[in-house]
């Protein structure tokens, strides 16, 4: 099972690609224009647009309820200008290999691998202390996570006689959230 899901995890993996700031524009909340392409976009991408030009999401929700979409887009696309005066003008987009939707945007891919990488990792670590894998999932945006057990790391409550407790290590990599352990 685990080859299985390894290799459903490596083809899942998101696109990421760097651009520059300038070449953005915000049509909406689900659409963004790049050279003159409209790219759909996920609510956690457009919530990274707008943490990397400084719009609070509160505050977003506010001001598109009292003036409009169109109000949102030119607020949003004169911060990014702001921005971009400022010395950030790099983007990374993490795309979708199978709905071609942007899930993702930061200002750089620093916490960023692939899921081959993630993979060759968490295998030698998992090899390396003879954890067990108890479940390994791919999510639909290319996240995988790995739960593991140690069957030589078995403890008790006091009190629980019929209960025992096996320590291990939950492994992550996620479009927006990275490497974790």
């Amino acid at each position: 099972i685990f080859d299985e899901r390894a290799r459903t995890a490596i083809s899942k993996t998101p696109i990421r690609k760097e651009i520059s700031i300038k070449d953005v524009e915000i049509i909406n909340d689900t659409t963004l224009k790049l050279e003159d392409h409209q790219i759909k976009m996920n609510k956690d991408a457009f919530k990274g647009i707008c943490k990397i030009v400084g719009l609070p999401v509160g505050f977003d929700k506010t001001f598109t309820a009292s003036f409009g979409d169109k109000a949102r887009q030119q607020l949003i696309n004169r911060l990014k200008v702001a921005v971009q005066a400022k010395g950030s003008t790099t983007l990374s987009l993490v795309v979708n290999p199978d709905t071609k939707e942007i899930i993702s945007v930061q200002k750089d891919p620093r916490d960023l691998i692939s899921n081959a990488t993630f993979l060759d990792t968490t295998s030698k670590i998992i090899n390396k202390y003879g954890l067990e894998v108890s479940d390994f999932s791919v999510n639909s945006d290319g996240a995988v996570v790995v739960n593991t057990a140690s069957p030589k790391n078995v403890w008790g409550i006091n009190g629980l006689q019929d209960e025992e407790f096996y320590g291990g290590i939950s492994f992550t990599n996620s479009p927006n959230g990275g490497f974790m352990v």
